[in-house]
């Protein structure tokens, strides 16, 4: 009987799908009848997202819904997504920081390997494009496709334990790695489908909170536990591995869509955005610029504390701090601030801001041998982290037709795999070629020239209209 009453209701409530096709600067608004579903039944599971049966292959595109019509799809977007956070959090030390000591200290990890684990997820950024255009051509929901990724991350995770030797936990480990690292295409149709566009930074800034709560957790029991004895690792990795499967039993939960097949379905044709849309061609550009800048300090943070040359020589769990649970705490404090302002203030000035904290955090960091001015630095970090990760996720949002936000996304993802691929060997080279004030003094260079280059954005009359 309830469930009856529930159909009913459902079916009046829901009377019209909008399905909404916008042009670059407008948007007309679409009205597709009910009848076109199969069922009442059916078009109420489609509406609310909680069909996850395999589309037929003439309705293999996604069926967008109205930005916050349908407020119980956000609630439950939004709760499963911060249960989620905490579990996904707590991986995040584990990709490099551990990673890296586990390597060096375990493995004995030659240096000329040692930019593979920093690289190994924007390799799998690069390769973003390839897997959505795989995920568009299941016609499964994303949400059980994010599920699957996660499993296949945590089985991996649990072969490097296994491996014999450094060759082997390297390829697991990376492999693991890549794998998780396919999300960003997915989830931003989850966000850009089932959010308001005025709620989505004040939203995703609660869930970054707790993703960075996690980090903070795992990084600090983490930390101590590598300190003690490096051997325990394995322990430490199972952890990774047992938040893999919580993560995808939680995720399955939140209300999606099949990827819009027509606009992923050739991966080469994703990048053909860069050159069609000059704006957002032209803002790829100066994200690279800030993205290579930022992306080739990572590892030299802990290289740089880690290094007996460089005067620090710091423990493991000093290095754990430092580099990670600082940031994250400040990120964890500045996230929720980032987020109002991107939902309320011009992008490029919001940008600006940004950079001009990392600016400050390399100064002070690259050019500081005491504990306290490296957390500082590091304290500055973590304040660009809680707007850099933010507007990484939610940017192009901002530009895309809402049934291309996937295709803007994987191309905008593709090239933060390039830089980030190549990033990490240019930093290693850097350091072995200049002393770690002229590196802070060519990173300070770089932010500004990005934020000189973000600047002329702000001529267009689309950023103009955004603010």
């Amino acid at each position: 009987m309830r469930l009856g009453v529930f159909m009913r209701s459902a079916s009046l409530r829901l009377n019209y799908f909008y399905n909404r096709n916008q042009d670059l600067g407008a948007q007309a608004i679409k009205i597709i009848p009910l009848a076109h579903c199969a069922s009442q039944k059916r078009a109420a599971r489609l509406a609310f997202g909680f069909d996850h049966t395999p589309m037929s292959q003439a309705s293999t595109s996604a069926i967008p819904l109205p930005d916050g019509e349908d407020r119980e799809v956000a609630r439950l977007t939004y709760r499963y997504d911060r249960l989620r956070a905490f579990f996904y959090g707590m991986l995040e030390p584990g990709w490099v920081t551990f990673a890296l000591i586990i390597a060096i200290r375990y493995y004995e990890m030659p240096d000329y390997l040692k930019a593979l684990l920093p690289a190994a997820s924007f390799i799998g950024l690069f390769l973003n494009a390839f897997s959505a255009s795989l995920a568009s051509k299941t016609g499964q929901p994303v949400a059980k496709i994010l599920a699957f990724m996660l499993l296949m991350s945590a089985m991996l995770i649990v072969l490097a334990i296994l491996a014999p030797s450094l060759a082997w936990f390297l390829t697991f480990f990376i492999a693991a790695n890549i794998c998780i690292v396919q999300s960003p295409p997915l989830m931003i149709q989850i966000y850009s489908l089932n959010y308001r566009p005025g709620e989505r930074g004040k939203k995703l800034a609660s869930v970054l909170i707790l993703t960075s709560l996690g980090g903070v957790f795992a990084g600090v029991l983490g930390g101590k536990a590598l300190d003690h004895d490096v051997s325990v690792f394995p322990f430490i990795l199972a952890g990774m591995a047992l938040s893999c499967v919580l993560c995808a039993l939680i995720i399955r939960r939140i209300p999606s869509q099949p990827l819009n097949r027509a606009s992923t379905a050739n991966p080469l044709k994703s990048f053909s955005v860069i050159w069609e849309d000059k704006l957002f061609g032209w803002l790829l550009f100066c994200w690279m610029v800030i993205g290579v800048t930022n992306l080739l300090t990572i590892p030299l943070r802990v290289e740089y504390m880690a290094d007996p040359q460089y005067g620090i020589n710091a423990n493991n769990y000093e290095i754990s701090v430092v580099t990670f649970v600082v940031p994250m705490v400040m990120r964890m404090l500045s996230t929720r601030v980032w987020g109002y302002l991107f939902d309320r203030i011009n992008f490029i000035l919001w940008r600006v801001l940004v950079n001009s904290c990392f600016l400050v955090a390399f100064l002070i960091y690259f050019n500081s041998t005491s504990l306290f001015m490296l957390g500082l630095g590091m304290g500055f970090v973590g304040l660009a982290m809680g707007g850099g990760n933010l507007g990484w996720t939610l940017w192009v949002t901002k530009l895309a037709p809402s049934e291309k936000v996937s295709t803007y996304m994987s191309a905008h993802t593709a090239l933060t795999g390039l830089r980030g691929t190549a990033a990490p060997f240019l930093g290693y080279w850097a350091l072995s070629n200049m002393t770690p004030h002229d590196l802070s003094l060519m990173t300070a260079g770089l932010l500004m020239l990005a934020n000189l280059l973000f600047a002329t954005a702000w001529r267009s009359p689309r950023m103009r209209k955004l603010s």
